[in-house]
């Protein structure tokens, strides 16, 4: 029979054995951006980058709905709120969001009255618990959505060293050599 195990504290000054159980308790600190913070995956950020469909209107408004994100990724902005906020119509608006969910960056959120709304797909990014992440995103999920985005599977996503230096004319040189001063991005997204 096994013998029954006591366990105690022992109060280190004294030496005097306490009861119960002292449980620690961290003070949990305040995120230094509140409210306002969003998970990115980093490995289709390049791809999304280098793929020749994805035009200057569509990153715009791919970031006011990352902006307006709500936890589980829902994004209740409409079409004509992203219009206005960009200066754009509504009828634009709603072909980058479509742009984005052929995509797959976006998924179909439920209607909020007559207007569509949006998700990010969990691939791209996360807005909530992590353990709420861990049900939403499968693994046939996740290489559904790289597959679709992505007519460049030989362009690696994320480099082996992280290493970049400065050109003599100011750019910067990423590790697969990509001068990324703003005049040369046009130039290195015909090559891809």
């Amino acid at each position: 029979m096994v013998a029954k195990r006591r366990i105690a504290t022992i109060d280190a000054a004294t030496g005097e054995i306490l009861e119960g159980v002292v449980v620690h308790l961290p003070v949990r600190r305040a995120s230094p951006y509140g409210q306002s913070w969003l998970q990115l995956h980093q490995d289709p950020l390049i791809q999304l980058a280098r793929d020749p469909r994805v035009t200057v209107q569509t990153y715009r408004v791919l970031m006011v709905v990352l902006r307006h994100l709500a936890y589980d990724n829902l994004c209740p902005c409409p079409p004509s709120q992203v219009g206005r906020l960009l200066g754009m119509t509504t009828a634009n608006a709603s072909r980058q969001l479509a742009k984005l969910a052929d995509l797959g960056i976006l998924i179909s959120g439920p209607r909020i009255g007559n207007s569509p709304t949006y998700q990010l797909h969990p691939y791209w990014g996360w807005r909530g618990k992590v353990a709420r992440l861990r049900e939403v995103l499968t693994p046939t999920d996740a290489a559904e959505a790289a597959a679709k985005l992505l007519p460049n599977r030989d362009i690696e996503a994320r480099p082996q060293s992280p290493v970049s230096s400065r050109t003599p004319t100011g750019g910067v040189v990423c590790t697969d050599n990509t001068d990324v001063r703003a005049d040369n991005i046009s130039r290195s997204m015909e090559e891809v």
